[in-house]
């Protein structure tokens, strides 16, 4: 479609009659000059809920338009993927994505890079404060996947500081390849032992000893502990 399709794709969007529901462009050369005509869909829109653009190089400043959108009091949409395939979403691109969680309380998943959510998005320690946060005033945010990024020990345990909080209503966390070890693995047993709302834990590749599982089996043999599935 390009940038101009999307651009006249719009129009029709913006009509008053229009009841589309989900919005799926994925592979389409968008780059940001479309962003704009896009944040003008999601601040007008009245059914748009979903709106989906995996392997386009929308870049930073596409991103930075989208979050216009994004938090504007009249936005409906509760999911969106920004699927970027070539690394064009860079610090400053999950900057603005991190703003618009604190603005929009209806964003209820965000996705980024090569997979779904955030993974593969070159994620470190040093964006895992913000993402506590979050998870600590979200009231939407059921489900965050962090996969191959190396968050660390540290990463993932201030994570943890976020799951901890009463306030927190994530159930699903994805932490495969995260390169974490058995250092905090206790910190995952408290959050397992104290969370209301998780029931899925997904680890996938295994880097932590055999005292990290033990210290994880505490937290899942704790009574308060609603894990349901642990991978």
């Amino acid at each position: 479609l390009g940038d101009s399709g999307v651009q006249l794709l719009c129009e029709g969007l913006k009509h008053p009659d229009c009841k589309l529901q989900k919005l799926v462009l994925g592979s389409c050369s968008l780059t940001a000059a479309c962003c704009g005509d896009l944040s003008t869909i999601l601040s007008t829109s009245q059914s748009l809920t979903v709106l989906e653009l995996a392997d386009n190089k929308l870049g930073d400043s596409g991103v930075q338009l989208l979050c216009e959108g994004l938090k504007h009091p009249d936005c409906k949409l509760q999911k969106l993927v920004l699927v970027l395939s070539y690394k064009a979403l860079n610090g400053l691109g999950l900057a603005y994505l991190r703003d618009c969680v604190w603005h929009w309380a209806r964003l209820s998943q965000l996705q980024s890079a090569r997979a779904p959510e955030l993974g593969y998005c070159d994620l470190t320690v040093a964006c895992c404060g913000d993402l506590s946060s979050v998870l600590s005033t979200s009231q939407t945010l059921t489900e965050l996947g962090v996969r191959w990024n190396n968050l660390g020990d540290s990463g993932v345990q201030l994570l943890c500081e976020g799951l901890k909080h009463p306030n927190c209503k994530l159930q699903i966390l994805q932490l495969s390849g995260c390169h974490f070890t058995a250092a905090c693995c206790g910190d995952l047993a408290s959050a397992l032992s104290t969370s209301q709302t998780l029931t899925e834990l997904i680890l996938g590749e295994k880097t932590m000893d055999n005292s990290g599982v033990k210290q994880l089996c505490e937290g899942l043999k704790h009574p308060n502990c609603k894990l349901q599935k642990v991978g």
